[in-house]
């Protein structure tokens, strides 16, 4: 079976879920699609689970792949490097997508063949574990690349849990390792690599799926890790990738502080939890020093002013 679209699935210590992603993915009321499970080196039975939920009733092809702890992001490029669809998605175990998302997806292409991205609704769940809307920017169902972009910046009103073009895929990781040779894990690459893929893309389409990121306390996003301060290096390289846009750089400015400003708080807070603590005060101190205060004070809103200013002026030992 030729599909289209191929649904890239990263797994680590993702036991627990396997069976209901496999069953999310055999409700698809439309089952002409490839999935790319890559699993990242789990010490736990994911692979063994995944294995015994193939085994029966399964309509979509699929493929496994094995590779050592390389992190999420090094895991869903080697998904994408593994595919000859036209169309990729990036799902995460733990979530959900409604029924309809493949028949939704060839809806769409099947009257926009030029289409790069498609973004489905999407509901979020809280630790009520409650699902609510997640609320965009704008209810308009053809979006620009770089509105996407900007809205992504400096808090989420557009997602990336999207349908993307493949060769888009490869030149946002082009655009990417220009500034982060041997694609590093910092963490958040993926959500870099996303944001990316919205200023290559030139027709962007909103559709009627949903996708459900459900809450996982213990999930990689929520728990402690040790390199979350990371995420700083790519705050950094979004300034240099996107300031040069006068229209971007009030944004991508305040996404600087403010993560630096998030990871302070994240680091005091959790500091009895984080064994490399010298390396996140470093990590803070260089990024503060690398930082032109005069110039970028001119730029910034007030609320990322006082933040800068705080950052300036507190001692980090």
């Amino acid at each position: 079976m030729n599909s289209s679209i191929t649904i890239i699935i990263p797994l680590y210590n993702n036991e627990k879920h396997v069976s209901t992603c496999v069953e999310t993915l055999k409700n698809q009321t439309d089952q002409n699609f490839e999935v790319v499970f890559i699993d990242d080196g789990s010490p736990d039975q994911t692979f063994e689970n995944l294995e015994h939920c193939l085994k029966s009733d399964i309509k979509f092809s699929y493929k496994i792949i094995r590779q050592e702890n390389k992190g999420a992001a090094k895991a869903r490029k080697k998904g994408i490097e593994n595919t000859s669809s036209e169309y990729i998605m990036i799902y995460d175990c733990d979530d959900v997508i409604s029924e309809d998302y493949i028949s939704e997806f060839y809806r769409i292409i099947g009257s926009n063949k030029e289409v790069d991205i498609i973004i489905p609704n999407a509901k979020m769940q809280n630790e009520k574990m409650e699902f609510v809307d997640f609320k965009f920017y704008s209810d308009d169902v053809y979006l620009s690349g770089e509105d996407c972009l900007l809205n992504s910046l400096n808090g989420w009103n557009v997602h990336t849990w999207f349908i993307c073009k493949k060769d888009i895929f490869i030149k946002s990781y082009i655009d990417y390792e220009i500034f982060n040779i041997g694609n590093i894990n910092y963490h958040n690459n993926d959500e870099v690599i996303g944001r990316i893929n919205f200023i290559n893309a030139n027709k962007i389409i909103r559709n009627n799926a949903i996708y459900y990121y459900s809450y996982n306390p213990i999930s990689a996003t929520k728990s402690v890790n040790s390199l979350k301060y990371l995420m700083i290096r790519n705050a950094f390289i979004m300034d240099e990738l996107f300031s040069n846009k006068l229209e971007l750089q009030l944004r991508v400015k305040s996404e600087l502080i403010s993560t630096i400003w998030w990871i302070l708080i994240y680091m005091n807070r959790n500091k009895s939890y984080i064994k490399n603590l010298p390396e996140w005060k470093r990590e803070i101190r260089d990024s503060i020093s690398k930082i032109n205060y005069m110039k970028m004070i001119r730029i910034l809103e007030l609320k990322e002013k006082i933040k800068l200013t705080i950052l300036k002026l507190i001692p980090i030992f």
